[in-house]
């Protein structure tokens, strides 16, 4: 069952407070939850092009035309990348300092909140708290009993951890790079270290607990996110953030063999959920939790060190963003469908997530029809009202926006849409049931299960449910 999906329905959500505006009421809300025991890469693809995310295993989808913040997919196409000027002058900083002879410049000092750059801290806000209350209530009896179902030895929470291998790129300095190439220009500033300077290290592991990470994630929850230090437990932090549902696929499996020979094999480590380090001389200060996917590198969480002066000195958040982008274009060289980052969801309600768009060329997708459109489209409509039919911006006339009355556009009522259900294609979902799997027309009639699988179809489409296997 190494390329099979099994997910439990956890069902809509209740309501809880929102980690972008910070309501104190219960105004954020989702579409459908669902478990997720195992997950093919391709699956949670198809998944988060339809506007979905996932929280450790907890996969979850927001409900625009309900939620405070609607939130909105974003991808960038890394091929097409062209840096702004915050992101060079972001560079710059990791440029210069790696220049510099070495300091103990690493230590740690007291946070002043007011330093907080608003593109550093907000970068995955909506992901904050998640972690507490994510685990949906499942079937008491069946969830052991997955553990007996294969799958690739490298996704195992048992594998020693001797066997884990960091990828590292050992970048060598470009000649004649183009000012607006991404990967020249990390190459660039990552290939240029003194005997003397600053040591700038990155490692790209598959994700675990490692204690230095936990270590960092608690800075950075206490100092950044406000929880107190008696909250930050080991086991909230490796179920939100080191366990993963996608199965790892190695670069072998999935690379051609024709490619693999003038292709630099090393360069991809495959499908599956990663942990990209960042040390400087020796010391953990940031790390980018990472979905690699086969047509994106997707972002999950990211965090760093907020004690440290020179961290706060630097824009590591935009940095690492940078540091993924040049990730995706460099992936696409060996496999060219996997060229786009992206960077969860855009928030154009929240101020503070708008930086996103900063990032060009990006695309937002539709909640209705699925298309993606240009951001800078988007906004024209999104500046008249937090939720709409993205798509009809694709087709404003000389940038006219239709009044924000027009309810094919504008409102909950313009992105309302179920796909069709069929009972001969319910009857052929796969279920999994004492240790098999069987196709639920040949279980005995059970009216909640069927409610519950038809409203999931309604809401993915039967081609998306019939790759999924459900405990029920």
């Amino acid at each position: 069952m190494n390329s099979s999906s099994i997910v439990a329905l956890a069902g809509d959500s209740t309501g809880s407070s929102c980690g972008y505006c910070h309501s104190k009421q219960d105004t954020s809300f989702s579409s459908g939850g669902l478990w997720a025991y195992h997950l093919h890469p391709a699956t949670y693809q198809t998944l988060i092009d339809c506007g979905w995310r996932r929280a450790g295993k907890y996969l979850y989808k927001p409900n625009i035309a309900k939620t405070c913040c609607p939130a909105y997919t974003i991808r960038l196409d890394s091929t097409a990348f062209v840096l702004s000027a915050g992101n060079k002058k972001a560079a710059k900083k990791v440029k210069k300092l790696l220049s510099q002879t070495q300091t103990a410049s690493t230590e740690s000092t007291d946070v002043d909140s007011e330093w907080i750059d608003e593109g550093e801290e907000v970068r995955d806000a909506g992901l904050a708290g998640l972690e507490e209350n994510m685990r949906p209530d499942l079937p008491a009896t069946k969830s052991e009993s997955l553990m007996s179902v294969d799958v690739a030895p490298e996704a195992s929470k048992e594998k020693p951890k001797t066997e884990k291998v960091a990828w590292v790129k050992q970048p060598k300095k470009a000649k004649n790079i183009p000012k607006d190439d991404v990967l020249a220009l990390i190459t660039e500033i990552e290939g240029v270290q003194t005997i003397n300077g600053n040591k700038w290290e990155v490692k790209l592991v598959p994700a675990s607990f490692e204690e230095d990470t936990f270590e960092l994630y608690t800075k950075y929850q206490i100092n950044v996110h406000k929880d107190p230090p008696t909250k930050i437990k080991k086991a909230g932090f490796t179920g939100f953030l080191v366990d993963s549902p996608l199965t790892f696929i190695p670069a072998t499996d999935i690379i051609p063999k024709s490619k693999i020979v003038e292709k630099k094999l090393e360069s991809f480590p495959g499908y599956g959920s990663f942990h990209q380090k960042y040390y400087l001389n020796g010391k953990l200060i940031a790390v980018s939790v990472l979905d690699i996917l086969p047509a994106c590198v997707s972002a999950v969480y990211f965090m760093y060190d907020p004690t440290s002066a020179v961290v706060r000195s630097l824009s590591i958040g935009v940095y690492s963003a940078l540091r993924e982008c040049a990730l995706a274009k460099e992936f696409s060289h060996i496999l060219p469908n996997l060229k786009y980052y992206y960077m969860g969801f855009y928030i154009h309600s929240c101020s503070k997530m708008r930086y996103k768009a900063q990032f060009k060329p990006s695309d937002l997708v539709c909640p209705k029809t699925r298309e993606w459109v240009p951001v800078e489209l988007c906004t024209k409509l999104l500046d008249v009202h937090k939720v709409a039919r993205l798509s009809a911006a694709l087709n404003l006339k000389d940038g006219h926006v239709p009044e924000s009355t027009d309810q094919s556009v504008f409102g909950p009522s313009a992105i309302a849409h179920e796909f069709p259900i069929d009972i001969k294609d319910i009857g052929n979902i796969m279920i999994y049931q004492e240790g098999g799997v069987v196709l639920l027309k040949m279980m005995p009639p059970n009216r909640k299960v069927l409610s519950d699988i038809g409203q999931f179809i309604q809401l993915v489409g039967i081609d998306v449910a019939k790759k999924l296997i459900f405990v029920v």
